[in-house]
């Protein structure tokens, strides 16, 4: 049996004014393997890399269970819409990720090419298999082309043959 579906909202808002671009990220998370975690979500641009420190800002946690778990994330940007956007999943023991070791938490680590679009809704799905056993894994990467948005129905790639996305 599948865990309900959850949404959060991550925003990464650098500026005032109206949202301008959303990323619908959908996760597939994995079983907890032994003691009970939590999947702690954060997004930031890539300008801010893996191994800076990241605040607890912007951090969205639910709960792993026995099962794999479908999770719904909406990350808002309001400028810098063609900088990568960073993903990473940490598994901790407490929910805001400060209870004793979870500062050496494994984490799942995604770099999206290009997520936002001025004015777009995208989306994207991400599937973790397997809770991970390092604390600063190779991060996977999900090029600008497999974000799908403003093309309806399903596609094999959204960028047109030129190399530009529907989006641009």
């Amino acid at each position: 049996m599948r865990a309900p579906y959850a949404l959060l909202v991550l925003s990464l808002a650098l500026g005032c004014g109206d949202t301008n671009a959303v990323l619908e990220l959908e996760l597939r998370l994995p079983p907890q393997a032994d003691a009970p975690r939590f999947a702690a979500v954060q997004a930031r641009r890539a300008s801010v890399g893996f191994d800076d420190p990241w605040d607890g800002s912007g951090l969205l946690a639910a709960p792993l269970g026995a099962e794999p778990r479908e999770l719904a994330v909406s990350v808002v940007s309001e400028s810098s819409y063609d900088e990568a956007l960073l993903v990473r999943i940490r598994y901790c023991a407490t929910a805001t990720c400060d209870a004793l070791g979870d500062e050496r938490a494994p984490e799942s680590r995604l770099v999206i090419e290009r997520a936002f679009y001025l004015g777009e809704r995208t989306h994207a799905r991400w599937e973790i298999d397997a809770l991970p056993t390092q604390t600063d894994p190779e991060p996977e990467q999900l090029d600008r082309c497999e974000v799908r948005g403003c093309r309806a129905g399903v596609a094999a790639s959204y960028c047109r043959a030129d190399g530009s996305h529907f989006c641009e």
